[in-house]
């Protein structure tokens, strides 16, 4: 399921809220959950306690964790697309963004 526009991009925030059951996709704790995003694409990635989303921002290329989560986040698991920044941005195409991730090493994230 790929958003498109608001009322997509909604339905695509309430799936993932619902598959992640009001658990952090990092650490699975229950409690408030902030909106993680891809600050080089603009979209979203999950939901992350607060915590975890403080921490993956600058440890996500040292810790296995938050290495596994930036390579397959609830957005990407689902199939969502779902724009987080703020209106405005240019963000990149699609075809940006494919060409970003073929680039990317997944083992990188892991050592």
């Amino acid at each position: 399921m790929l958003a498109s526009g608001r009322d997509g991009e909604d339905a695509g925030l309430r799936l993932i809220e619902t598959w992640q059951a009001k658990r952090c996709a990092a650490c699975g704790v229950t409690r408030p959950l902030d909106a993680d995003h891809n600050h080089d694409t603009g979209y979203l990635r999950g939901l992350l306690c607060h915590s975890c989303n403080m921490r993956e921002a600058y440890a996500w290329a040292d810790n296995p964790l938050f290495g596994r989560y930036r390579l397959r986040p609830p957005a990407v698991i689902l199939g969502v697309l779902i724009r987080w920044s703020p209106p405005g941005l240019a963000l990149p195409s699609m075809e940006e963004i494919a060409a970003h991730v073929a680039n990317l090493d997944p083992l990188a994230a892991l050592e």
